[in-house]
């Protein structure tokens, strides 16, 4: 939306528009994806010893939100987040249950679409 007095873009967020809140094309909402994924890839893998768990947990969580609203696919969240699990040190049978657990928990709350919002 466009403040009349000010004469430039403002959000009610009151950050800068991410480039896929304003173009609002497929390509757009895609980049969004991949970025959000290496984010929490890049969380997960510098984890510090004593957080790795929770921290896995977390990003599984958020990517949860998104595979159960149909923006990623789960395989894909699988296999970044297991990678980045082993690179931190965490053992893998304990990595694949917590990625299970967040998802799950992900998948309960999934992310909707904010109002206004580009489909």
């Amino acid at each position: 939306m466009t403040d009349p007095q000010l004469g430039k873009h403002k959000r009610v967020t009151g950050r800068a528009p991410r480039e896929s809140e304003t173009k609002g094309t497929e390509q757009a909402l895609w980049w969004d994806q991949e970025e959000e994924r290496a984010r929490e890839r890049a969380a997960v893998a510098t984890a510090p010893t004593g957080r790795r768990n929770a921290t896995l947990n977390r990003a599984a969580f958020n990517l949860g939100q998104l595979v159960a609203a149909g923006l990623v696919d789960v395989d894909q969240v699988r296999v970044v987040l297991l990678a980045a699990a082993l690179e931190a040190g965490n053992p893998e049978a304990k990595a694949r249950a917590t990625i299970e657990s967040g998802l799950r928990g992900g998948a309960a709350k999934p992310r909707r679409r904010r109002a206004g919002a580009a489909p």
